[in-house]
Parts: structure tokens; sequence; C-alpha cells
């Protein structure tokens, strides 16, 4: 009887370990939840993974309890917003080259900063020309591949004698009616 009572006090005493490990997880976790948003899109230029050229625009948002955001880019301020909604426009060509640290930070009403940041590499006009033409490369000898197959199977199906076409037909018919 006593080893039955150790064997319920070790199940009890596990179910409130687990439990409390799984409330400092879960307390962590909120802990972690992003308060910033923060993002990029192109309006012209390239952008291949996190290399980038041309003229973008960077939106940073908070909650209504965001008094204000501020951009840095590289630990140098490029825009402030006394609101809790960013837009900046920018070009690449107006930076230097290399990889560039974009931070948003914000305040709360109660003092508390917030942050959020990603990084881009500005990459030369030249290079970014480079991966269009790359990119648009690719594109066309998929799409003529593309046709090339298309073509060859046509051709395939013409040469066929006409007992064979009427075949093909008779099986795709009969699937059609299974």
């Amino acid at each position: 009887m006593k080893h039955i009572k150790q064997k319920h006090s070790l199940i009890i005493f596990t179910f409130i370990l687990l439990f409390s490990f799984n409330s400092i997880i879960l307390n962590s976790n909120a802990q972690d939840e992003e308060v910033l948003s923060l993002g990029i899109r192109k309006n012209v230029g390239a952008a291949f993974g996190d290399k980038i050229e041309g003229t973008f625009t960077i939106s940073g948002s908070g909650p209504d309890s965001i008094l204000n955001l501020t951009l840095f880019f590289n630990g140098t301020q490029v825009d402030f917003e006394s609101d809790n909604q960013l837009s900046f426009r920018f070009d690449t060509n107006d930076y230097s080259l290399g990889l560039m640290n974009i931070t948003l930070v914000g305040e709360d009403s109660e003092g508390i900063i917030y942050s959020k940041s990603i990084s881009k590499e500005f990459i030369s006009p030249e290079i970014g020309n480079w991966i269009i033409a790359i990119a648009i490369g690719i594109t066309l000898i998929s799409v003529g591949l593309k046709l090339l197959v298309s073509y060859l199977n046509n051709k395939r199906i013409d040469k066929q004698s006409p007992t064979d076409k009427k075949n093909k037909i008779k099986i795709d018919i009969d699937k059609e009616f299974l």
C-alpha cells in the first residue's frame, strides 16, 4: 500500500513539474512576441535573396500604444515618424554598398523601447543588371524547353499511322466511360 502512495505522489509531482515547465515556456514565448513589424518592398530594381539594388519602400508599424518609430541604416537615423506607422522610400545607390542592418525602433506610452531588424546587402547596379539578365535567361530557356518538348510530342503524334491514332482515340474514350 505504501508503494502505491509513493507511485501516486511521484505521478502528481511529475505533472506539477511538467505544468511548471510548460508555464515557464509559455511565459518566455509571450515575452518574445514581435511588437513591431518591418517589411521591405521592391519598387524598381533587383532583389535576389538578401541582395538588393534599386528603389525600395520600407514599411514599419506597431500597435496603437507605440508613440513614435525611428528607422536606422547601420545605426544612422534615416527616418522618424511620430506615429505607429512608417513608410520610407529609398534608393540603394544613395548608400554605401555592402551589408546594411535596417532597424526599426519604437517607443510606447510607458517609455518601453522595442526594435525589429533585418539585414540586406546593397549591391551595385551592374550586379543587379546581371541578376536580372540571368533571371530572364533562365525564364527564356525554360519556356523554350517547354515549347520544344510540346513540339516534339506533337511531331511524334503526327508520325503515328491512322490505325495507331484510331486505337489511341478508342482507348481514351473507353477510359472516360469507366
